[in-house]
Parts: structure tokens; C-alpha cells; sequence
């Protein structure tokens, strides 16, 4: 009896969680795409759009360039050197 109220609530809180998951898409394709004369030192997602710490390997110039998660499309760049 008890092992079957245990497995009942289990069910049942699993249930109700499972009604909040969110899909989340892994694929973003930005635009304009990142040239290969450039390394991505770091990143970070604030709300609807992702930050990218961008260095030039060739001229040694830092940038930080801001897209949109919905649409990947580029809304900011800001250069540091």
C-alpha cells in the first residue's frame, strides 16, 4: 500500500513539472558570419540576444559584437583597440 501511494506521488509530481519543460533550439546562425582571421575569447546570453568577445588574430583588434537570438542577425559592434 505504501509503495503504491509512493509511486503515485512520484507520478504525480512528475506530471506536473513535466507540463513547464521548454524547447530550446541549439542551432543559431548569425549574420554576417565570424571570419576565420578571428577567435571567440568568451560569450554570454543576456535576454533575447548573445554577446560575442570577438579578437583579430591578425591585427590584434578586439571587438564585441551583439546578435539577436531570434533572427541572428547582428545589432551591435563595438570596437575595443
Amino acid at each position: 500500500m505504501i509503495i503504491l501511494l509512493l509511486s503515485v506521488t512520484i507520478v504525480t509530481i512528475f506530471k506536473k513539472y513535466k507540463n513547464h519543460d521548454e524547447i530550446f533550439s541549439s542551432y543559431l546562425e548569425i549574420d554576417p558570419k565570424i571570419e576565420k582571421s578571428y577567435s571567440i575569447d568568451s560569450f554570454s546570453i543576456e535576454k533575447n540576444e548573445i554577446h560575442l568577445h570577438i579578437k583579430d588574430i591578425e591585427s590584434d583588434i578586439d571587438l564585441i559584437r551583439t546578435y539577436n537570438l531570434d533572427t541572428g542577425k547582428l545589432s551591435n559592434e563595438i570596437k575595443l583597440k
